[in-house]
């Protein structure tokens, strides 16, 4: 029986070039992963607009992820003051969660929020991921407009 070396190193070498290829992804299935909304809305709380803001995370992987960690300094304290807020530090496999936080205006204009930006350990010890969110439309926030102009930009 004659074993064909050239047909079994060929063989070899695609079946190495198929593991490495497929390995990364069937790792990153088996992992935690998280993917972040960030979503703002305006509304009149007493006598002051507010800003409502929410932020959910989704682990859509199969880990556990440790130590989540939220970024979010797009909202500078010369314009708006801290009502209220929460956040967890873990979120379990397949779950989600939703960090909402009200804040009161201080000064009028336009405003453009940058993306959050979410850090996270899979295991205790692993390094740090980072994932940002979606990015939040443009603000008028306290405009001079009336309520007829504000209804014509809905169109």
């Amino acid at each position: 029986m004659a074993v064909d070396l050239g047909s079994m190193a060929v063989d070899l070498l695609y079946r190495g070039l198929l593991v490495s290829l497929f390995l990364p992804l069937l790792i990153l299935l088996y992992d935690a992963f998280l993917v972040v909304h960030k979503r703002a809305s305006i509304s009149k709380v007493k006598s002051s607009e507010c800003v409502s803001i929410s932020i959910s995370l989704h682990n859509v992987g199969f880990n556990t992820t440790y130590d989540v960690a939220l970024n979010n300094e797009t909202w500078p304290n010369e314009k708006f003051n801290l009502v209220s807020g929460s956040m967890s530090r873990n979120t379990h496999a397949g779950k989600s969660l939703t960090r909402s936080f009200v804040l009161e205006l201080k000064e009028k204009g336009l405003f453009y929020g940058a993306p959050a930006i979410v850090k996270y350990r899979v295991t205790v010890k692993s390094t740090l991921h980072e994932v940002y969110s979606t990015p939040i439309h443009e603000l008028d926030l306290i405009s001079e407009k009336s309520s007829y102009e504000n209804l014509e930009n809905v169109d």
